[in-house]
């Protein structure tokens, strides 16, 4: 039985339940009996119109030769499928009996799509780890964003760190041995504090299960060792839960591996920052228990409005647009569910599109040709993604000047972050919007379509531009209600009334016979 290759895009397993499916709907008897139904309806049909005379016996040649031609083509022969995942999450999978009409056209039509998606790839030079095809759309933003919410999981290593830095970091601020303006502006918080403490100070720390550091009070260059070893553990254990969240398919060990090369090539590519993925993730959540740490002593100490003061001050360094938040999650998340079930729907309806095109019999090419029209406008999808991923992955790499590769910085959190979410959001605005309604302009070759795959991005510029023009004449409206508001058979003509009328409180009653109570 021929093999035809279908390649896929984050949804194996979707394509290999469909695939299934149209193989046991188009196998059955049921299904085989609906077809002769058709057809025979289709036969006595075009005979009653030829014999009526609205036909051409022509007409009905043509149409039974086209029907049979249909049915040995696209139906009869089987063939299998092994559906690739080019993201390389997901092993390859086989489906048997796949009907010849379904199997070679989506095979052409993938193999086109992954030709130009894998060429675009490779002529735009991306790092293999941050490559659309390899893990998908704005990876190592996502990465970097993961990276950069880290924080130490043990929260006896927090209490730990937060005692260290009452105990033996902030005297050093008035001594001047440790700097704050230095210690926000470095890219290794934890390496600048080394050998800036007192010795002569002292420092409980407590015992972390996982590391072999022993509870006891230490002097607070000794600590600094010995929190060092816990705070490596922790790392690691970081490391674990991100490759689990970035790479659920794979194995802890796979995934860690994968994780700790994906956070250094972005973590230089990005931002300009040769280091180890384990000294990133260290730095990210030294730098938010540095934030933390502001409004944490405040509130150990009994100082209500300083803890209130510095939580919103670490609020403000962590806040970012609702509606910027919400289009990044866009850009993670819509372009493989909604690729995928456009593709999904457009396969699962082969069996419906096959019974139209042999009922139209010699007509029936036009439907046939909608239907290759729209799996090849899925098709152009990830070329037309991979296109913008190199695009704003490109425009990132700003951040290592507009940062003087300060990056992981605790000066530069809020710039980064926001810098990832815009970029993010603007990826998410495009996911959904533009990219399909340029796929389909290109395979329709229709202006219209790329001129309304546009409209929904600037819908909110004129909503904006019309609100401006308004507050421009001095015309404010906010916040208007009306509730249950009636008016019937109202005239007033020829009315001068000058005079203030002020009621307030009281009640009044007027009977039917025009007496008034008070």
């Amino acid at each position: 039985m021929p093999t035809f290759e279908v390649f896929s895009y984050w949804n194996v397993h979707e394509l290999h339940l469909v695939f299934n499916a149209v193989a046991s709907v188009v196998g059955s008897s049921d299904y085989l009996g609906l077809m002769r139904t058709l057809a025979l309806v289709g036969m006595i049909s075009l005979a009653m119109a030829v014999l009526a005379g609205m036909s051409q016996l022509p007409d009905f040649g043509r149409w039974i030769i086209m029907l049979a031609v249909f049915n040995a083509i696209l139906l009869v022969p089987k063939v299998t499928v092994v559906i690739t995942d080019q993201t390389g999450t997901q092993p390859p999978v086989t489906v048997a009996n796949v009907p010849l009409g379904l199997a070679a056209f989506a095979h052409s039509i993938s193999h086109t799509g992954n030709w130009l998606t894998t060429t675009f790839e490779t002529v735009f030079s991306l790092p293999a780890d941050m490559q659309f095809r390899t893990n998908g759309t704005l990876w190592g933003h996502r990465v970097q964003q993961e990276m950069l919410h880290q924080k130490f999981q043990n929260p006896i290593l927090s209490s730990n760190l937060l005692e260290f830095y009452r105990e033996c970091v902030l005297p050093e601020f008035a001594t001047g041995n440790v700097s704050a303006a230095d210690m926000s502006k470095s890219n290794d918080i934890w390496t600048y504090l080394n050998g800036k403490t007192n010795p002569g100070r002292l420092v409980t720390i407590r015992a972390m299960p996982g590391s072999p550091v022993v509870g006891n009070t230490y002097n607070c260059d000794n600590a600094y060792y010995q929190l060092t070893g816990q705070i490596s553990a922790d790392v690691l254990k970081q490391m674990n839960s991100l490759g689990h969240s970035l790479y659920p398919g794979l194995p802890t060990a796979a995934a860690n591996a994968q994780v700790q090369g994906v956070i250094q090539t972005s973590t230089n590519y990005i931002l300009g920052i040769s280091t180890a993925a384990t000294q990133a993730v260290r730095q990210t959540a030294m730098s938010n228990f540095m934030i933390d740490a502001q409004y944490l002593l405040p509130a150990q100490i009994g100082d209500a409005a300083g803890a209130a003061s510095n939580l919103a001050q670490a609020q403000a360094i962590r806040s970012t647009s609702e509606s910027y938040k919400m289009m990044a999650k866009m850009a993670e998340s819509t372009m493989p569910k909604i690729k995928s079930f456009v593709e999904i729907v457009a396969y699962a309806v082969f069996p419906i599109i096959l019974l139209i095109v042999l009922m139209l019999g010699h007509k029936g090419g036009a439907a046939f040709k909608g239907w290759i029209l729209i799996l090849m406008w899925v098709q152009l999808w990830p070329p037309l993604y991979a296109i913008m991923h190199m695009i704003m992955t490109v425009h990132a790499q700003e951040l290592a000047q507009t940062t003087a590769h300060l990056g992981l910085s605790m000066s530069e959190y809020s710039r980064v972050n926001n810098a990832y979410i815009s970029d993010e959001a603007i990826a998410g605005m495009l996911s959904a919007t533009a990219i399909p309604g340029i796929a389909w302009a290109i395979v329709s070759g229709g202006a219209a379509a790329a001129v309304s795959a546009m409209s929904p991005a600037t819908s909110s510029a004129r909503e904006s531009e019309k609100f401006a023009s308004a507050a421009a004449s001095g015309n404010l409206q906010m916040g208007n209600a009306s509730l249950n508001s009636q008016s019937a058979d109202n005239l007033s003509m020829g009315q001068v009334n000058t005079r203030p009328t002020i009621t307030q409180g009281g009640y009044s009653y007027a009977g039917s016979d025009g007496t008034k109570y008070f």
